[in-house]
């Protein structure tokens, strides 16, 4: 709450519940306040002259008498404000020293873009969510544009079909899967994951899962693709449909 010079009229809402805190700092000042004190009632401040909408003018907080207050209650910011990085598991900071899982940044910004004609966007956006920093977006940027221009995925970044990134779906045991990317066109449905680094088994058994809810969606035919794309250069490994 700021006590600093209101226009026309001052609510303060200051219910004190615990033996310790500001708001009970906060009652304190205003109890101690000869003028404040008076138009404090039922944990509530009321101070100033209530008119209605039409009758206020500029003028209208002449006459009102100037407190002094003798006592500012503050609290140190660094005590209150928390800094979270939203992409705290694309960036780690050891000793003064950022070190980037491109892969895992490429797989970030994969599930960030529609089709091709998406990467500018995916990128602006990218950067405005300090995902990437700024001398970083034209490499990144020819990253995607190599990925959704590779003559064995182009397809998926076409523009055909719905397009579904990182959706979650909700199985009937409740658990949530989320897939990259699914490509829907009528009774059609081309699931998509990316992956880096080594092939594992486990890669399959996930697609698995994915069909088998889209197939009580009632998709009836299904194709299940396995991109793998370098961890380091973006590139297109490898594509295996499963």
């Amino acid at each position: 709450m700021a006590f600093t010079r209101p226009t026309e009229r001052l609510y303060g809402n200051v219910p004190v519940k615990m033996k310790k805190g500001i708001a009970n700092r906060i009652a304190g000042v205003i109890l101690r306040s000869t003028v404040l004190s008076e138009n404090y009632k039922d944990d509530c401040l009321e101070f100033g002259i209530k008119k209605k909408a039409g009758e206020l003018t500029e003028s209208s907080d002449e006459g009102l008498p100037v407190t002094e207050l003798n006592e500012i209650v503050t609290e140190l910011w660094y005590r209150k404000t928390v800094i979270k990085p939203a992409y705290k598991k694309l960036k780690t900071e050891q000793k003064h020293i950022v070190k980037i899982n491109r892969g895992v940044l490429i797989h970030e910004l994969l599930s960030r873009l529609g089709n091709a004609s998406d990467v500018e966007r995916c990128i602006q956006s990218a950067h405005l969510n300090g995902i990437i920093s700024s001398p970083e977006t034209d490499e990144y940027k020819s990253i995607l544009e190599n990925i959704v221009n590779d003559e064995a995925v182009k397809e998926w970044f076409g523009g055909a079909g719905v397009v579904m990134a990182e959706t979650e779906v909700l199985t009937k045991d409740g658990k949530i899967l989320r897939p990259d990317r699914v490509v829907v066109n009528g009774n059609d449905a081309v699931i998509i994951d990316y992956k880096t680094g080594k092939e594992r088994k486990e890669d399959e058994e996930q697609l698995g899962e994915y069909e088998s809810v889209l197939k009580e969606m009632g998709y009836g035919n299904i194709r299940k693709f396995l991109l793998y794309i370098g961890d380091y250069d973006g590139k297109v490994m490898k594509v295996r449909e499963v």
